[in-house]
């Protein structure tokens, strides 16, 4: 998983027009973990009129010389066998954590049509 999953999730959140709590932890690599919560803050922190700009930093401005292309990381080819095969353990989660989160926040359940997949 790369961190541009990151913004794609914080999108789908902040679709639901409900408060927002925003808490986490690290990772195993300080810089990426560095990358991701600057990310995720930055889209989280994006109101209609202020336009998310595409950041020059990291790589060396993080003192580190394995990516140099800003806060996203590289985008990475998934083939159809490597979709298939962590596919349905992804829809698993999922399931499991509508049934159990979003009825304790009030929140209808949606769709698990192809299109909710967040693999689709």
């Amino acid at each position: 998983m790369t961190n541009n999953v990151v913004v794609e999730i914080a999108e789908r959140v902040l679709k639901l027009n409900c408060p927002i709590l925003v808490a986490g932890g690290g990772g195993y690599h300080v810089e990426n973990t560095v990358r991701g919560w600057a990310l995720a803050w930055r889209r989280f922190a994006a109101t209609a009129t202020s336009a998310i700009s595409p950041s020059a930093m990291g790589g060396v401005m993080l003192a580190s010389t394995e990516w140099a292309g800003g806060l996203r990381d590289r985008v990475l080819p998934v083939s159809a066998q490597q979709r298939a095969s962590v596919e349905p353990e992804l829809r698993t989660t999922i399931e499991t954590v509508i049934n159990n989160v979003f009825p304790l926040h009030g929140l209808e359940a949606p769709s698990l049509g192809r299109a909710a997949s967040p693999v689709g």
